[in-house]
């Protein structure tokens, strides 16, 4: 059915080939139809919102905003804080992308209300102290306790640093990578700040993907055109003439277009997955047509006329393409088996996109070539060797040494096996991310100073009693260093405080007029203990006793809205005494947090699911890739002991590469995971047309077979190196593990091809066996 297919494709390339090339250019332009297509560039668009987490922490931040939270940090001198900070309020509460701004409530908010709200051993102390000990004593340790009972209420005051919170109008996941709404609010906070010495710095989901877009992504849509122009420069050396390098481009570049198209078309938009298919296609799409470009010049060098040549490369060595092209193609469809959108819409896009590529190369290339050769006669062809490579050199000393490269390769396999155990993956995003994403530090650093961070875990009550409960309950467990809710305002004994402040406010109010000290319960001097003045508890508890306890009816508005939700739900807020974007940490969190609050939620659910370990599914995609790529080599070759002889390779070459990474200390990830199926579809790729071409030429030394085929599978793990090797130019460790991962994995297949397959086929491979052709 292969050499059907391909007998159609060389006669009506040949035959009409302005025909095949209109039609082809007409079906490549069908990118013009993306131009429509709703694109979402937004981590949203590719993650997996039908896991029971993730699903809930998207209804509830939809509700509440969570991801939506935008911390600035201000650091400077004390009287240049207290200045910009109304003015960035005032700034930004005119900002579309604003919701809301929350400053600290004024302070003397609670020193008015201090002994309503203090912790009860503070406030008996108080009392203590007023019934019995001097009004005066002991003035140190009671503002110390003073302020850190604010600090429960509010974040620890810091004389030269200043804590804004933001509520964006939409969430961060929800917002295309590309949205101006976070640099709207860095500019108008920056336009503030200029002239003064504050710095101004962020931290929250929104600054962390605006960074990492800047860092990262651009660089991803730059080097998508610079990838195919560096594989066409290592092309370059083998072949003369730029009309064939634009031949191969061109299949290439309509691919692209056609496979956005198409995935669009199915999906109804596009996704950042498909935002970095560029790299993968040139680095890919190119060895298809090397193969055959390779093969036609050597057929036109044993004196074959360009027609006769054509049609012997697109038989003989298009089957290996074609086969290779669909493992490939293949492994990466399997991926659509994930329930991940990430590994889903990379498999889609993979899938579609290297077929589609296949197709355009089979009908496009040589349709070009025919009317190149129109024009000028004998372009179309590499450069000749002027001698043996060492890959020859090292195929024969394999055909010479059998056992010894057999046995050699066993001992590595034992080796590589040995340090499976050293194998590591990493769980931390921050180390995923790239390292200039200064939102992570900022996060750091605001908790350092002010207990916060910006994704705390969340849970509703329905009445005060269940506030109390759970604030209580976080509040006692180690995981978490500081909780906020109505509990922090309205205690369970506040009718008994009531009662004992009732009691002393006589004693309090004769006590204070016999010092002179009447005015020092006023909320005018109250507001002064933040100076430092020496205020008694005596003034507080008097004053506690004018105001009356806080009502929720008037609460400050930024207390109001963030512990009273917009259905009148009541909110409990905690935060991770070790806040951190490792899955392992946020995993831990989940299950103190849920034990407390089965239905609390929390940003760290997005870390726990794309970073963590949790994916009962990869076994089953693997297994599927493993299959699929032995099925269709079987079914290319017809003879499972062929199928066998291309197929070890690939298998040793990957046991050998994670083995020496694990040695070196490499850490795997979930973008790792991605380069799995490539390292597979074009390592069987190698062994797959070094098997056909010994089939092909059953008499011919195997020496000459892998030299044959040596300049191809090598040029083509050159351009494909070449291409991934851009990755380690984005400065994004997730990005660049897998550039690593293929720079070591494909020159390791490489080296096993043109040694186990000699080495194995000198033992155990007899050519009279095989020597019939293969019938598709």
């Amino acid at each position: 059915m292969i050499e059907r297919f391909l007998n159609f494709v060389v006669r009506r390339s040949t035959s009409r080939p302005v025909s095949v090339l209109v039609t082809g250019v007409s079906l490549g332009v069908s990118f013009i139809y993306v131009i429509s297509l709703p694109i979402d560039l937004s981590f949203s668009g590719v993650m997996d919102r039908s896991h029971p987490e993730v699903s809930r922490y998207f209804e509830t931040s939809d509700r509440l905003g969570l991801g939506g939270q935008l911390l600035i940090l201000l650091e400077g001198p004390e009287d240049e804080l207290n200045a910009v900070v109304p003015e960035i309020q005032l700034a930004l509460d005119g900002l579309d992308p604003v919701d809301s701004v929350w400053v600290a409530p004024p302070r003397d908010y609670f020193i008015q209300r201090a002994a309503w709200m203090v912790e009860r051993p503070l406030f008996d102390r108080w009392v203590s102290s007023v019934e019995g000990a001097s009004l005066s004593s002991d003035q140190s340790t009671f503002l110390a306790e003073l302020d850190e009972a604010q600090g429960r209420l509010l974040p620890p005051a810091q004389p030269e640093a200043r804590l804004v919170k933001v509520q964006m109008a939409e969430d961060s996941f929800e917002l295309a990578l590309d949205a101006d709404d976070f640099p709207k609010i860095r500019n108008a906070v920056g336009e503030v700040v200029a002239e003064t010495h504050v710095d101004a710095r962020f931290a929250g989901m929104a600054a962390i993907i605006r960074q990492e877009n800047e860092a990262t992504l651009k660089r991803m849509g730059v080097l998508g055109p610079l990838s195919m122009v560096l594989v066409l420069f290592i092309l370059s050396f083998i072949v003369r003439r730029f009309s064939v390098l634009a031949t191969i481009a061109l299949p290439m570049l309509l691919s692209v277009g056609c496979t956005l198209a198409v995935v669009g078309l199915l999906e109804g938009r596009l996704t950042l997955m498909e935002s970095i298919f560029g790299v993968i296609v040139f680095g890919i799409g190119i060895d298809f047509a090397i193969h055959l470009l390779v093969r036609l010049s050597e057929e036109r060098d044993a004196g074959f006329h360009f027609p006769h040549a054509l049609r012997r490369s697109m038989i003989g060595t298009g089957r290996g393409v074609v086969a290779g092209g669909v493992t490939t193609a293949g492994a990466f469809l399997i991926l659509t088996w994930a329930p991940e959108p990430v590994f889903y819409r990379l498999g889609l896009a993979g899938g579609v996109g290297l077929a589609l590529c296949l197709l355009f190369i089979l009908f496009l290339l040589p349709a070009q070539w025919t009317l190149l050769e129109r024009w000028r006669p004998g372009i179309v062809r590499v450069r000749r060797r002027r001698k043996e490579g060492l890959l020859v050199w090292v195929a024969s000393r394999a055909t010479i040494f059998p056992r010894s490269v057999l046995w050699v390769a066993l001992l590595l396999l034992i080796l590589a096996g040995s340090l499976f155990p050293a194998f590591r993956y990493e769980t931390n995003l921050e180390r995923v991310f790239s390292p200039q994403i200064e939102a992570v530090r900022t996060a750091r650093r605001i908790h350092d100073l002010f207990d916060l961070d910006p994704g705390p875990w969340v849970a509703s009550a329905n009445d005060l009693a269940e506030v109390q409960r759970l604030h209580q309950a976080f509040a006692e467990d180690p995981t978490f260093t500081r909780v906020e809710s109505l509990a922090l305002i309205e205690t369970q004994d506040q009718a008994e405080r009531a009662r004992i402040l009732q009691g002393l406010a006589p004693q309090l109010a004769r006590r204070l007029r016999e010092q002179g000290r009447t005015n020092r319960g006023r909320a005018e001097d109250a507001r002064e203990v933040g100076s430092g003045l020496r205020v008694p508890p005596a003034a507080l508890l008097l004053n506690a006793h004018t105001v009356g306890p806080p009502l929720r009816d008037s609460l400050p508005d930024s207390l109001a809205s963030r512990w009273i939700g917009p259905d009148g739900e009541l909110l409990v807020y905690a935060y991770s005494a070790n806040p951190s974007m490792d899955s392992r940490v946020a995993h831990q969190e989940r299950l103190a947090a849920q034990a407390i609050a089965p239905g609390a939620t929390s940003m760290s659910i997005i870390y726990e699911v794309l970073v963590g370990t949790d994916r009962p599914w990869m076994p089953t995609v693997v297994f599927g890739v493993l299959f699929f790529v032995g099925c269709v080599v079987w079914a290319d070759l017809r003879k499972f002991r062929l199928a066998i002889l291309a197929l070890v390779p690939v298998m040793v070459s990957a046991i050998w590469t994670v083995g020496l990474l694990n040695g070196l200390g490499f850490s795997f990830n979930t973008v790792t995971l991605v380069a799995i199926p490539i390292l597979f579809g074009l390592g069987v790729d190698d062994g797959i047309h070094v098997v056909h071409r010994m089939v092909e030429l059953p008499e011919a030394p195997l020496r000459s077979v892998v030299g044959s085929v040596a300049r191809s599978i090598a040029m083509t793990t050159w351009t494909t190196c070449g291409s991934v090797a851009l990755l380690l130019l984005t400065d994004h460790p997730g990005i660049e593990s897998v550039a690593v991962l293929l720079g070591v994995g494909l020159p390791m297949t490489l080296l096993a091809t043109v040694t186990l397959i000699p080495a194995s086929a000198t033992i155990f491979w007899t050519p009279r066996q095989e020597n019939e052709p293969i019938e598709s």
